[in-house]
């Protein structure tokens, strides 16, 4: 059917240029009658009307029935990529011993070394996400995709610092927060509240120290992204660290109108329930 679309296609164009000429000789012959001048003329006014009776009779191409043809065409064709993607995104993980899950068809979507990836077909690109906050957005192209979810992996991955050292790091930023907010130890604070004092704890000592710039501001802390926040999270409940130093982190659950603020809630992927939205977090006493 492509050979025969392509041939249609050719037809149409010169059809289309044919048509071009006939309707700029309309026009002209139009734009005479609209003329003070070119309408006193009686030849002006005949010729006019000679043309508008030949353009009535011309025969515009059915386009309708090509376009149908081309999209029945096209949807055919992505059919084919798409399979023809999939099968080489599953045999190139194989071989370079990714992990790579199927969770839902429409939008494909997967796991893919720890990270979640949406697929594009119509626009031809790739959303790699963690704990739903996207990462990056790519073309369609198997060996760039693996390669770049792979690096994304050892971005996030290089952010852990160990259990012990992150949950004191949490636990000092839970303290900085409620600090911050007037309130008592064990009351709960909003996740993302939590970001900037946490940020401050992953700073080098020579940013924490700095002094402030010329003009008297503070220098720019670079704050730790949410999915970077969520990675963390999630793989100190992976690693079953979430009692220590006597005191046990627990995170509430967004339900309800809460869920509807994506901004103001992270996503967890693994441990503490799974695939749910968490609003606050807050330090108790470890019941032993």
């Amino acid at each position: 059917m492509a050979h025969e679309l392509q041939d249609e296609a050719v037809r149409l164009a010169e059809r289309c240029r044919d048509l071009a000429r006939d309707f700029e000789r309309v026009r002209k012959a139009v734009q005479q009658l609209g003329d003070h001048a070119g309408w006193a003329e009686r030849g002006t006014r005949e010729k006019g009307l000679e043309v508008l009776q030949s353009a009535a009779g011309i025969e515009l191409p059915d386009f309708a029935d090509f376009e149908k043809r081309l999209r029945t065409e096209i949807g055919t064709w992505l059919g084919r990529f798409r399979q023809a993607f999939l099968d080489k995104l599953f045999k190139s993980c194989k071989e370079r011993g990714l992990s790579v899950t199927a969770l839902a068809e429409q939008p494909p979507t997967f796991s893919l070394a720890g990270l979640g990836l949406v697929l594009d077909f119509d626009k031809g690109v790739a959303e790699i996400s963690y704990g739903r906050e996207r990462i990056d957005r790519m073309p369609l192209k198997t060996s760039e995709l693996l390669e770049r979810c792979q690096a994304l992996h050892a971005q996030l991955e290089a952010t852990w610092p160990g259990a012990e050292p992150f949950f004191t790091q949490l636990l000092g930023a839970y303290r900085a927060r409620v600090g911050r907010e007037g309130k008592a130890f064990g009351d709960r604070v909003e996740l993302v509240d939590v970001l900037p004092e946490l940020s401050l704890s992953f700073a080098p000592d020579a940013a924490r120290k700095a002094s402030p710039t010329a003009g008297g501001k503070a220098p720019t802390l670079t704050l730790l992204t949410r999915a970077e926040f969520a990675w963390l999270l999630d793989r100190l409940a992976r690693e079953g660290a979430l009692a220590q130093q006597g005191l046990r982190l627990e995170l509430g659950t967004a339900t309800g109108g809460s869920t509807k603020d994506k901004k103001r809630v992270l996503f967890l992927e693994a441990g503490m329930g799974g695939g749910q939205y968490y609003l606050s977090l807050r330090f108790v006493e470890a019941v032993s």
